[in-house]
């Protein structure tokens, strides 16, 4: 009798041990998932005193470009706002449990400054290595991969481009200065026909007050070369509008350069060259 309730024991212990298990790993988890929590907190709150807990002391980071950071560089980052996070989303986050260590991953969506840089517009998929010391879940390592979608095809992005310049002429004609702000980049120059370059806060103010007019435009001949995240767009324009209380009309082969930022295309560069016909010779004597 002793030995079948020996054996009762054991078998109780052996079924037991698996609801014991799943406890610990639930409440591993559950302390991970908080760590993870104050993490997304302290990178909206730019909190360095909270990451410097939160990271172990040889944490790393392994960015979407390669390269790897360490915490000291990183905290600093923070501290000095050349990382610093608008907004975070985070979804389809992962806890896996090894005994005093996990592995978290999940996809993280954000805004903001990334080293100096804006935080492109597409998620990043995150996975991040915990250990648990004296008690506590730290950090070891995160390494961040970007969920780009895939290349754009040359129509696609010629498309792209033409249905831009498009918007822009038919800015021109409106003066529309809030739609020529958001597709022409800050560096942005006009080249007129006779060599005067003009920056894009100059241009807008003379729209804006009225010394640069377009009435008319009419485009042929248009052609858009793209490479990569650049363009190339040239056209020939017969325009009628004003400049600067002067009548400005002519026929001319325009040259436009437009580059892809954040996923928007914006244009960087317009040349205007004047299409002269050149004189025909004098007939000759008698005809």
């Amino acid at each position: 009798m002793k030995h079948i309730f020996s054996i009762l024991a054991v078998l109780a212990l052996a079924l037991a041990a698996p609801a014991v298990m799943q406890g610990q790993a639930s409440k591993a988890e559950q302390e991970i998932r908080r760590v993870e929590d104050e993490i997304i907190q302290a990178h909206l709150k730019a909190d360095v005193a909270k990451l410097d807990k939160c990271y172990a002391d040889e944490f790393t980071v392994i960015r979407p470009n390669g390269a790897v950071t360490g915490k000291a560089e990183l905290l600093e980052a923070f501290r000095s706002g050349t990382l610093k996070y608008g907004s975070l989303e985070v979804s389809d986050h992962k806890v896996h449990i090894y005994g005093n260590a996990a592995i978290v991953d999940g996809v993280w969506k954000a805004t903001g400054i990334y080293f100096g840089n804006p935080i492109p517009p597409f998620p990043t998929r995150n996975t991040a290595v915990y250990i648990k010391r004296n008690g506590r879940w730290q950090v070891l390592r995160t390494q961040l991969s970007s969920m780009m979608p895939p290349p754009m095809s040359a129509s696609e992005a010629e498309q792209q481009v033409r249905e831009l310049h498009n918007t822009l002429n038919r800015a021109r004609l409106k003066a529309d200065v809030a739609v020529l702000d958001k597709g022409l980049a800050d560096e942005f120059i006009l080249i007129q026909p006779n060599g005067t370059v003009v920056g894009k806060a100059e241009l807008l103010e003379a729209i804006r007050g009225g010394k640069i007019k377009d009435y008319s435009i009419e485009e042929s001949d248009p052609k858009i070369r793209v490479y990569g995240d650049t363009a190339v767009m040239t056209t020939v324009e017969k325009t009628t509008g004003e400049q600067f209380g002067m009548p400005s009309s002519g026929l001319f082969r325009n040259g436009m350069a437009y580059a892809k930022r954040g996923g928007k295309w914006v244009a960087v560069l317009h040349q205007m060259s004047p299409i002269v016909t050149p004189p025909q010779p004098n007939a000759a004597p008698g005809k």
